[in-house]
């Protein structure tokens, strides 16, 4: 006998793109002398007696993958110009924090936006630290394998961005100041390495950020 849906009764709970559904949904004949109650799991569930399947959608995920992808110097430094904020990851701990790109021709030589963004970076390095860390810098949803030291320099929070100025943090000396963003707890900036990206002192790539990077991509 042909049916019409009379009444459907439903409770959609919809989370990370997989629908839910709750309670039952009542078919009901024309002639209002049947009813059927289907009985629905809290996933989804094929309804019979002529009721089409219900059928589940994957789980969407906003969290960063455990590994980058290896993406060169080259292309990461299209993907994230001057001016970029970025969101860092750091492969052991799983703690991550936010850093801007101001500077840098030869690799990403970014700061802090915040004191809170400080914060997580010292709590991870220890304190300000030259040692290199494999991270996840994630751009646009595309997370991308790189490397990272967490020791500000070249730079005084107090002066004026790029003007010439003395003592410059780290032992740097005389020379532009290097310091954008000023109170966000670091004087200076960082370094980030990309792949086949080089330091400025000798345009050769630098082997330990090299080595953590292949690490933050899962070689």
């Amino acid at each position: 006998m042909r049916k019409t849906i009379i009444a459907l009764m439903a409770c959609l709970t919809i989370t990370l793109g997989a629908i839910s559904i709750k309670n039952e949904i009542i078919f009901t004949s024309e002639d209002h002398s049947k009813s059927v109650a289907v009985k629905a799991d809290s996933q989804t569930k094929s309804l019979s007696r002529g009721g089409l399947p219900i059928q589940a959608q994957p789980a969407k995920s906003d969290k960063t993958p455990k590994y980058g992808e290896l993406v060169s110097w080259k292309e990461s430094n299209n993907l994230i110009p001057r001016g970029t904020t970025v969101k860092v990851t750091d492969l052991e701990t799983g703690k991550t924090f936010n850093i801007k790109r101001t500077f840098g021709t030869n690799h990403l030589d970014g700061e802090s936006p915040s004191v809170a963004d400080t914060d997580i970076i010292k709590s991870i390095w220890g304190g300000f630290s030259w040692e290199r860390r494999p991270v996840l810098v994630t751009i646009n949803g595309k997370s991308i394998a790189a490397s990272m030291s967490a020791m500000p320099h070249a730079g005084i929070d107090s002066e004026p961005s790029e003007a010439t100025v003395s003592n410059r943090s780290d032992d740097y000396g005389r020379g532009v100041n290097l310091d954008a963003i000023k109170n966000n707890g670091m004087d200076g900036v960082i370094d980030i390495h990309f792949l086949n990206s080089t330091r400025h002192k000798d345009n050769k790539p630098d082997p330990e950020h090299q080595a953590a990077i292949l690490k933050a991509a899962g070689k």
